[in-house]
């Protein structure tokens, strides 16, 4: 009952509002550190602004040789990959999920750094030479397997587990690509590095054979190959990972300039950007100051049905 006549004799003071009336409250308070007239509208749509800028963005390219090939090579690349090889769609996406704190603290130094092309065409030779050098090792390592397997007599077949065991282990690592990143060594591999048994079925009548030939050749070979695997797989998946990546990381700084400017010249904020802009601006003090800026005295918050709807 207190709690209630609190609220009718001192309505002033409580306070509904959705979660973008309040972050959009804050950010006119801030308007002058933003660059932005008071009058500024706040815009949701993160993914439709991110994609008028990068059409503003791509008629730029047209006078810019440098971006020109690069873009060219991207959409090669995507379609010997198979892939869509939209790449105003593809940065799009990008963009929408990169584009947070991070890039929001980068300074004029860091962005300059990650415009220039030179150095990424730099970074990709570097990793098609992790990728391309743990693959060659990987086949020459398992073809010693297959070719041990061959001169035997022996094929995928004669040994447990057909393709899933030891022996189809190694005939897929000597055949696997740099555009292939499964390499996984399951329970049937790992056992048959110091158990000859595990390379043959029960009932064979290879089954001598096959045990004799795991002791005093597969088995180590196999050891080695597992241990190749073990030290270079972080290396190689990671570099696979950026490799994938890097033509729209290259461009994504480009793409976030467009973006602000794009947003000044509409006299916009991204409400995406609250977050980044309010944890750069606090820093390491503490938030009251940004309610005092505001002009508001809050000592409760209650969120109610708090969903997050966002892609």
């Amino acid at each position: 009952m207190l709690f209630r006549s609190d609220i009718l004799h001192h309505y002033s003071f409580f306070n509904i509002s959705t979660i973008d009336s309040f972050f959009q409250g804050i950010i006119k308070s801030f308007s002058k550190e933003l660059g932005l007239s008071y009058g500024f509208d706040l815009e949701l749509d993160m993914k439709g602004t991110i994609s008028k800028a990068i059409e503003q963005l791509f008629d730029q390219f047209m006078n810019e040789t440098d971006v020109n090939n690069w873009l060219s090579q991207y959409a090669y690349e995507r379609m010997v990959e198979g892939s869509n090889w939209d790449i105003q769609r593809n940065l799009e996406a990008f963009a929408g999920n990169t584009f947070s704190e991070g890039f929001y603290d980068f300074g004029i130094d860091q962005m300059e750094f990650l415009s220039d092309l030179n150095r990424f065409n730099q970074y990709k030779v570097k990793l098609d030479e992790i990728i391309n050098q743990f693959v060659r090792s990987v086949n020459q390592k398992a073809s010693e397997i297959k070719k041990e397997i061959e001169s035997a007599g022996l094929g995928v077949d004669d040994f447990f587990q057909k393709a899933k065991g030891p022996a189809g282990f190694a005939f897929k690592m000597a055949a696997i690509g740099a555009d292939e990143i499964d390499i996984i060594t399951n329970s049937y591999v790992l056992n048959a590095i110091d158990l000859a048994e595990k390379w043959t079925p029960s009932k064979t009548p290879k089954r001598d054979l096959i045990i004799t030939l795991a002791e005093s050749k597969f088995m180590p070979a196999l050891k080695d190959l597992v241990r190749l695997i073990n030290e270079n797989s972080t290396d190689f998946f990671t570099a696979v990972l950026i490799r994938k990546n890097i033509n729209s990381y290259a461009l994504s700084a480009r793409i976030y300039k467009q973006l602000i400017d794009y947003c000044n010249d509409k006299n916009i904020f991204l409400l995406g950007l609250a977050t980044p802009f309010l944890s750069k601006l606090i820093g390491n003090d503490d938030a009251p100051f940004i309610y005092e800026k505001t002009g508001n005295y809050l000592r409760h918050f209650m969120i109610d049905e708090f969903q997050d709807t966002s892609e």
